[in-house]
């Protein structure tokens, strides 16, 4: 899903992770993945939020052009969130490597 303020609104329901900054009639915009429960393995649970926060942390550096950063905690992510995210997660690995 694209933009902040439907992110919001789902943010109670669901489990929403920022993406990749992205451009909407010209004007910056983020794009959010959204997680439902069942889509996290009841064993990944009790760590939850330390994986959210390591996820943002990696969105704050990509913003940031840290590339070494995330190159170093791709490994740490996937398979965090079911799993749900590792394709992103290696589409950007692709896109920092190809720099």
């Amino acid at each position: 899903m694209i933009g902040k303020d439907k992110a919001e609104k789902l943010k109670d329901q669901y489990l929403i992770l920022p993406l990749d900054q992205v451009s909407v009639d010209g004007k910056p915009d983020r794009a959010y993945c959204v997680v439902t429960n069942e889509q996290i393995p009841i064993d990944q649970v009790v760590d939850l939020q330390k994986h959210i926060n390591l996820h943002n942390d990696f969105i704050h550096q990509m913003d940031a052009d840290n590339y070494s950063y995330c190159i170093s905690v791709i490994p740490n992510l996937k398979g965090l969130f079911g799993g749900e995210l590792d394709t992103f997660y290696e589409e950007v690995l692709k896109r920092i490597t190809s720099l």
